[in-house]
């Protein structure tokens, strides 16, 4: 921009003349900031949010593969453009990939996103189990004693020791005492 003449250049050294809509560059079409990717089972009941960095001033509506959805399948909030899908709308939605469009006044956002199919149940078969016999637990047969019991659960070895110690004891007092009495 000259001051002096008042007019718009393309260049530098002012050699190319242009208007003032020429200097104006277009605004950027807007484009989705989170959410695209974003993968849900078939029949699972799950919010999915996807957000636009267009201004929420600008919002016009939702598309969900090239036809717009109906307001009460999805939540529109500011902090750019969020919208949330309902989770009763999501759990009715066919498995494969959709494309969600959030137009604006300044462009669309186009996010893709993917329902899986649910996981079929297998039934694995079960091996088949044969009842086996119970092993019946043998009686335990204690051997007979030609010594009949008597009740007494003393034991012998016990008692024979005991005697060998008192013996001793009484053989070393009968010794001290002769050595005493020869004194």
């Amino acid at each position: 921009y000259c001051d002096g003449c008042n007019k718009y250049y393309k260049d530098a050294k002012a050699t190319q003349e242009i208007t003032k809509a020429q200097t104006v560059t277009a605004k950027l079409p807007p484009k989705i900031t989170a959410g695209d990717g974003a993968t849900v089972t078939q029949g699972e009941k799950k919010e999915l949010s996807f957000t636009s960095d267009a201004s929420f001033s600008d919002f016009l509506r939702v598309e969900l593969d090239g036809t717009t959805l109906d307001e009460k399948n999805y939540t529109k909030k500011e902090g750019s453009t969020i919208i949330t899908l309902n989770r009763d709308f999501v759990a009715t939605l066919s498995v494969g990939e959709h494309t969600l469009a959030i137009v604006s006044k300044s462009g669309t956002a186009t996010a893709k996103f993917t329902v899986k199919a649910k996981p079929t149940e297998t039934t694995t078969p079960q091996p088949t189990v044969t009842p086996q016999p119970t092993a019946q637990p043998q009686p335990t047969v204690q051997p007979v004693s030609p010594i009949p019991s008597t009740g007494d659960t003393a034991n012998p070895a016990l008692w024979f020791a005991l005697l060998i110690v008192s013996g001793s004891a009484l053989a070393a007092i009968f010794v001290l005492r002769r050595k005493d009495k020869r004194k």
